[in-house]
């Protein structure tokens, strides 16, 4: 991708705990599983720890993906 040599842009963290952090990892844990064996493996390539979900619809004639670091 163009943008996957640019630096990360600084934010400011205003965010709050409102899932239980076992809970959290758990489903992370799982989404990263994603990225690294299943579905969303092109995405890898970026070389950083990658959460996501892929999906498509019925017939197959859209597919998404959905992910976070």
């Amino acid at each position: 991708a163009e943008w996957k040599n640019q630096t990360e842009p600084e934010l400011v963290d205003n965010s709050e705990q409102v899932l239980d952090p076992m809970t959290a990892y758990q489903i992370t844990s799982m989404m990263e599983g994603v990225v690294q064996r299943g579905t969303g493996a092109t995405i890898a390539e970026l070389g950083r720890h990658i959460a996501g979900k892929t999906g498509t619809t019925n017939d197959e004639k859209d597919a998404w993906f959905i992910g976070y670091t």
